[in-house]
C-alpha cells in the first residue's frame, strides 16, 4: 500500500518484496500485475475469496473482509460478529487490528476514498466496542 500510496506502479517493486519477506506465490493479492500498472487488491477485489494459506488465514486479510462488508452496507453488527470469528484470539489482537485499520485510513484516503472511510468506521466500531 505504501508503493501504491506514493504513486509507484512497477511490477518489479512488488516482486522485490515478495522475495524480501519470502512470501512466495504473491499474485493471488495482485490485481493487475501488468509491468508499469501494477497494484494490489483491494477490499473489493478480494470480496469473499482468498481465506487459504498464510494470508487467507491473517489478521489483515479479516480486515479486508470487515471492510468489503462495510462498503456493502452489511450491518456493523454483523461485521464485528464476522471479524471476531475470523480472528483467532480476537480480544488480545484489538491493537493489530486497530493500527491496521489507522494504516489503510491513511494510505487509500487518495487512490480509494470508500476503503479509507471504511478503515475508519471500522476503527471506531472496534475502539468503541463493549467489551465483557
Amino acid at each position: 500500500m505504501e508503493l501504491e500510496a506514493v504513486g509507484l506502479k512497477k511490477l518489479d517493486n512488488y516482486q522485490n518484496f515478495a522475495k524480501a519477506f519470502r512470501f512466495g506465490d504473491y499474485s493471488e493479492l495482485m490485481a493487475s500485475q501488468q509491468p508499469n500498472n501494477a497494484r494490489l487488491k483491494n477490499a473489493l477485489d478480494f470480496k469473499k475469496s482468498v481465506f487459504e494459506g498464510e494470508f487467507g488465514r491473517s489478521a489483515l486479510r479479516a480486515v479486508l473482509f470487515a471492510l468489503y462488508e462495510l462498503q456493502k452496507e452489511v450491518n456493523s453488527d454483523e461485521v464485528m460478529e464476522h471479524l471476531r470469528s475470523l480472528v483467532p484470539n480476537y480480544h488480545m489482537r484489538r491493537d493489530d487490528l486497530v493500527a491496521f485499520c489507522q494504516y489503510i485510513a491513511r494510505k487509500r484516503e487518495h487512490r480509494y476514498p470508500e476503503e479509507s472511510s471504511a478503515a475508519g468506521i471500522l476503527l471506531a466500531l472496534i475502539r468503541n466496542e463493549r467489551l465483557g
